[in-house]
């Protein structure tokens, strides 16, 4: 089943639980480094994309004051 991984939350959650497979010897550290890496580009994404609202608001917020 896939799982969601739509906010940084998601992200962190299934970091700590590779973390905690790995201490249980559940998971190669392989496995858990590809993972991790993964983990990170979905990570980068998901704060790019919230930058990228977080701009349109501003600007959409700038030209608001402009025409008021």
């Amino acid at each position: 089943m896939a799982r969601r991984l739509n906010t940084n939350r998601d992200v962190r959650r299934y970091l700590a639980s590779i973390a905690g497979k790995v201490e249980a010897g559940e998971m190669d550290t392989k496995t858990a480094d590809t993972l991790t890496r993964i983990l990170n580009a979905i990570l980068i994404s998901i704060k790019q994309e919230m930058s990228e609202r977080e701009l349109e608001a501003v600007e959409e917020y700038g030209r608001q004051l402009k025409g008021a």
